[in-house]
């Protein structure tokens, strides 16, 4: 097994999410407390470890997710802690998709803050195992496909 390459969020080399991409498999990505206005894009065999006070907003006014797997497949995949929203003016964007046949875990709040947002998770293909916690004014998961 390849030893566990832990980065760190928010100091020194990689002050923003996005400073960390590439990301390699087996990464462990720790994000301090603050506010991240910016995407999360999740990779295979890695994991997010959100702190207490870490908070992604992804407030752009685009049809983009705060989170998703992008236009590949992830397996492996969690993310932890924190706080994940949504908060532009675009209310068709949903906080959360995962798609591509992917694997993912949440564990995390997750915020959906402006009307009128579709869905605050949304599993199109794959499986998805959530154990967090979802406020939002529409649907909070919603499945197309996949567990």
């Amino acid at each position: 097994m390849k030893p566990i390459r832990t980065i760190t969020v928010g100091r020194g080399r990689y002050r923003t999410i996005a400073d960390i991409y590439p990301l390699q498999p087996n990464t462990r990505v720790i994000i301090r407390a603050g506010v991240y206005n910016e995407q999360l894009i999740l990779a295979s065999d890695c994991s997010f470890e959100l702190e207490d006070g870490a908070v992604i907003d992804y407030g752009v006014d685009n049809y983009l997710p705060t989170v998703s797997v992008g236009s590949q497949q992830v397996v492996n995949c969690s993310i932890i802690g924190g706080e994940i929203r949504r908060s532009g003016v675009n209310g068709s964007a949903s906080v959360v998709v995962i798609d591509n046949d992917s694997d993912v875990t949440i564990k995390s709040t997750i915020v959906g803050e402006n009307l009128p947002y579709p869905v605050a998770v949304k599993l199109m293909s794959g499986s998805l195992e959530f154990q967090g916690r979802i406020a939002a004014f529409g649907p909070c998961i919603q499945t197309n496909g996949g567990n």
